[in-house]
């Protein structure tokens, strides 16, 4: 199986980010990533309906971009990743911005990813997924900070392609 999944530069996903939100958004390599348990998960998958990437956020993060789209002042955002849960309006809009991120995981315009699921804290992992991101030569750390929102750290993953 040949997979055009990618992970994106840093470049490109503050550019995306910046576009969908309106709003300046830093993007830097990391020098160490996120633990899955604990964070929010969003695992994409290729046309075929095969997982092929994860990307897992610190709930601030997540809560961040969530609420950013549609202008939920940041300190909402704040009092709901210290909660440890994100209400339904933000969760809602996180996920349309996962679902936006999905173009920056193709290599080309051929192949269609689309986001296939998103786990939050509480959520159980399943190991393929957990394993994307023990994965040190397929995974990429960085920080993510979003104008006047609470920034935090970011893993992207690959997963271990099979041969068909």
């Amino acid at each position: 199986m040949s997979d055009k999944s990618i992970l994106p530069e840093p470049t490109q996903i503050a550019r995306l980010l910046t576009n969908t939100l309106a709003k300046t958004v830093d993007v830097s390599v990391a020098p160490r990533g996120v633990r899955a348990p604990g964070s929010v998960i969003a695992v994409y998958k290729n046309h075929e309906g095969v997982p092929v990437a994860a990307v897992a956020c610190e709930i601030s993060v997540a809560a961040s971009l969530g609420a950013a789209l549609v202008l939920i002042p940041a300190n909402t955002a704040k009092e709901a990743a210290a909660g440890g849960s994100l209400p339904d309006t933000i969760y809602e809009t996180m996920y349309e911005v996962f679902n936006i991120c999905a173009q920056l995981l193709r290599a080309d315009k051929t192949h269609r990813m689309s986001l296939d699921r998103v786990y939050v804290p509480g959520d159980d992992i399943p190991e393929d997924v957990a394993a994307v991101f023990k994965d040190k030569e397929h995974r990429a750390h960085i920080h993510v900070s979003v104008d006047g929102y609470e920034s935090g750290l970011v893993t992207m993953g690959v997963f271990a392609l099979q041969s068909a």
